[in-house]
Formats: C-alpha cells, sequence, structure tokens
C-alpha cells in the first residue's frame, strides 16, 4: 500500500497524468523520470481489483528478477505494485489499495540505447496486456464471483 498524498492532491486542481510508485506526476510521462537509469522503463495502464479505477503508472525492471523486462510482462511474470490510493467511486476508502493492480495495457515501452545515449520508444512491445486463461479462472474462484471488473479471457476458444 502506497503513502497518501492527499495533502497536496486535494490543493492542486488537475488530475496527475501518471503515477509512479503511489507518488502523483503533473508532467508528461518522460523514462527519465523514473529512478536512476534503467535499461527499460514504461508506462502502463492498470485497473485496481475492488472498483475498477484505472491508472498510468510508470514501471521499471523489479529488482532481482530474471530477463527483460518486456519478456516478464509478455509472460505475465511483471508485479505491477498495488495502485495509487484513492477513493471508491461512492467515496469510500477502497479496499484495491492494497491489492495488487491489474494489468490493462502497455502504453509506452522505452529501451535504454547506448549507441544514442538515450531512451528510444519500442512502439512494437506496446499493446494489451493479456491475462493468460489459467488466472482468469484461478482469480474469479478466489474472490467466489464474476461480479469484479471486467478482465479479458483469452484462450484458445475465444
Amino acid at each position: 500500500m502506497h503513502p497518501d498524498y492527499s495533502d497536496f492532491l486535494d490543493r492542486i486542481p488537475e488530475a496527475p497524468q501518471w503515477w509512479f510508485n503511489g507518488v502523483p506526476r503533473y508532467n508528461p510521462f518522460s523514462p527519465l523520470d523514473l529512478s536512476v537509469r534503467p535499461r527499460e522503463v514504461g508506462l502502463a495502464l492498470v485497473r485496481c481489483q475492488d472498483c475498477g479505477t484505472e491508472f498510468s503508472i510508470g514501471i521499471e525492471p523489479t529488482l532481482f528478477a530474471e530477463g527483460s523486462m518486456f519478456d516478464q510482462i509478455a509472460l505475465d511474470h511483471f508485479n505491477y505494485d498495488d495502485p495509487p490510493r484513492h477513493a471508491s467511486p461512492d467515496g469510500s476508502r477502497c479496499a484495491g489499495e492494497t491489492m495488487g493492480a491489474t494489468p490493462i495495457c502497455l502504453l509506452e515501452a522505452w529501451q535504454w540505447e547506448s549507441e544514442a545515449m538515450d531512451f528510444v520508444r519500442q512502439p512494437q512491445l506496446e499493446g494489451p496486456i493479456v491475462i493468460p486463461e489459467y488466472r482468469v479462472h484461478r482469480w474469479l474462484a478466489a474472490v467466489g464471483s464474476a461480479s469484479r471488473p471486467s478482465i479479458e479471457v483469452v484462450g484458445p476458444d475465444n
């Protein structure tokens, strides 16, 4: 669960454009605004598992994870962390703040290229993030119903 930033969110009239580790960001996304020089970074659209609110979040490789961050995303092995602190649509505190966010789409993918001495966008890696069918069924069984926010089921029969 991330810290509560309502003390200044309440004072700034516009909504954050994106978030990084639960911190609201108001400037357009830049790969240079994340940690110091990871080789891969991205901007992902995620959804709260409880209320369905969507957030654009900056992502970077997880420490000690094997392989490319983009390979981890493709194999459904990437941890998107908890969504930012937020209220449910009815204004109450959202239980989803304590749950891992559900990935929806990789909006921007960037890789550091030594020759260019800069991040270079990789649009071929961007697009919907598909959750394997076996994970969807396991998740629905765990929550006991199909009344949660919709997620895309992709399998051999779809």
